[in-house]
């Protein structure tokens, strides 16, 4: 009889170790999914605010928007007010972001990357005025403030058009 005990505890001990090496690499892949997971809503949160900011820079109404993404209109609208809300260093970075496709050189093109910059720095503002919310918006007010203010009438800005790409910071 204590030879059956023996092979029992022995035959207990093996699958208790086998149990938990299985269970802890289970543990690990659930974790690591979960992981994923997380990081993915997360990267679908910043991308839906970068949406309903691209939608508000095209003129969307709020309600549409919402409808669309599937979310209610105070979900939309609060989304949009924290869009609007970055750290001044988080604005300085994606600023700079957006510059780096803007030549220098000259004087005048110097002079447009500094409207960009200022104009960009605004839009994202918590009163951007009449600034767009788009990239492509601030491109354009910057050309015609160096064509009107700058008096540069026929200035034509220098940029890799990669930068029109850019979406819009949530």
């Amino acid at each position: 009889m204590s030879s059956e005990y023996r092979l029992s505890v022995s035959h207990s001990d093996t699958s208790l170790a086998e149990e938990h090496g299985a269970v802890g690499a289970l543990l690990e892949a659930n974790y690591e999914r979960r992981e994923t997971a997380a990081a993915e809503t997360t990267d679908a949160r910043l991308e839906l605010s970068g949406l309903l900011l691209r939608g508000q820079a095209a003129a969307m109404e709020v309600s549409l928007m919402a409808r669309k993404a599937g979310i209610s209109r105070d979900t939309a609208h609060r989304i949009l007010k924290e869009a609007g809300s970055m750290s001044w260093p988080r604005k300085q970075k994606w600023a700079s972001e957006v510059l780096a496709h803007i030549p220098g050189g000259s004087y005048e093109q110097n002079e447009f990357r500094m409207f960009v910059n200022m104009l960009l720095l605004k839009a994202l503002g918590s009163n951007p005025e009449d600034v767009p919310r788009s990239v492509e918006g601030v491109l354009n007010n910057a050309t015609e403030t160096m064509r009107t203010t700058a008096r540069k009438p026929d200035f034509q800005p220098i940029f890799d058009s990669k930068v029109l790409h850019l979406p819009w910071p949530a």
